[in-house]
């Protein structure tokens, strides 16, 4: 394949091969904070879903972060094991 851009094959193979259903990265998108923590942690080989956001203790909730949302697993997830505390207001 040929890439008109140097980050083209990296923008190709996350699309490919670990987007979410509600994620799409496309070339000179700028990330959120939320997609940060997906990718970090899809990286290091975690893949969650909603049904695991239970499973995790209530107290890890971000009062800002929508628990429906396709990333909201992940950020609790890093919060409970203290990738991430988010703002000292107790915010993401």
């Amino acid at each position: 394949m040929n890439f008109k851009y140097w980050h083209g094959p990296y923008v190709y193979f996350y699309n490919q091969n670990q987007k979410t259903n509600e994620v799409y990265f496309e070339n000179n998108d700028k990330i959120t904070r939320d997609f940060a923590v997906y990718l970090i942690l899809k990286q290091l080989g975690i893949t969650l879903d909603k049904t695991d956001f239970d499973k995790i203790p209530a107290n890890k909730n971000f009062p800002d972060v929508n628990k429906y949302t396709a990333l909201a697993p992940y950020i609790k997830f890093a919060k409970h094991v203290k990738i991430t505390d988010g703002y000292s207001d107790g915010t993401f």
